[in-house]
């Protein structure tokens, strides 16, 4: 399992949290969305005191999956399925993170993400993750999309990257997005075998998107 390298600041919550500066409006929206999940984070994309539009990334996190983090209050978090008893080899891995204040945009944060894989396929560097096994070591990556928007009052990127590490296929599909100063997104990444196949894992992110996230503006 891949582990974040930035040490940002950040903040997500374990159960419903609606900001005591959030208005009606925006607590009606929370409310109106599929109550299948406990927690529902809360990340801001465009919150200046100039943005006509306040705009939050809300991810609802599904009622059947995990925290693997101890501290709430983490810039990110990661959630597995309750039915998942290896931490390292489990079948999905949601993990959300917020970034405040770095001016960091949404295509520079899956920047991140590309070049890590690059350096996990190179024979000639050798990493060793925090908590892993052996040295991880990924090949076969491939960046299957990548998508980057201007909707004006955000940026939006997204990635969708195959490779194997430690001889594991996995696929992970990546959606960020960031305003003037702050930047939230998630990945979500699934184990690939003779029972998922890439289609089959990108049918489940399309789900997840359409049931589990919404971009809010109030």
């Amino acid at each position: 399992m891949f582990k974040k390298v930035l040490i940002l600041l950040g903040l997500s919550v374990s159960f419903l949290f609606v900001n005591r500066a959030m208005n009606t409006e925006l607590k009606s929206k929370l409310s109106s969305m599929p109550v299948d999940a406990k927690r529902v984070l809360i990340l801001p994309i465009n919150i200046t005191s100039s943005a006509k539009n306040k705009t939050h990334l809300v991810i609802q996190i599904p009622k059947d999956y995990k925290c693997l983090q101890d501290d709430t209050l983490a810039s990110v978090q990661e959630f597995i399925p309750t039915s998942d008893t290896d931490t390292f080899k489990w079948s999905k891995i949601l993990t959300t993170e917020l970034i405040v204040g770095q001016r960091l945009s949404a295509r520079e944060r899956i920047a991140l993400t590309k070049q890590f894989f690059l350096l996990l396929a190179d024979e000639k560097v050798t990493v060793k993750m925090k908590d892993s096994g052996p040295n991880d070591k990924a090949s076969e990556v491939k960046i299957i999309t990548e998508e980057n928007r201007d909707l004006g009052t955000h940026q939006q990127a997204s990635a969708t990257i195959s490779y194997t590490v430690n001889g594991r296929s996995e696929i992970m599909f990546l959606s960020f997005f960031s305003g003037p100063y702050d930047c939230a997104g998630f990945s979500y990444s699934i184990a690939l075998d003779s029972k998922t196949t890439v289609a089959d894992a990108t049918k489940a992110y399309q789900d997840f998107i359409k049931n589990n996230v919404e971009i809010i503006k109030k």
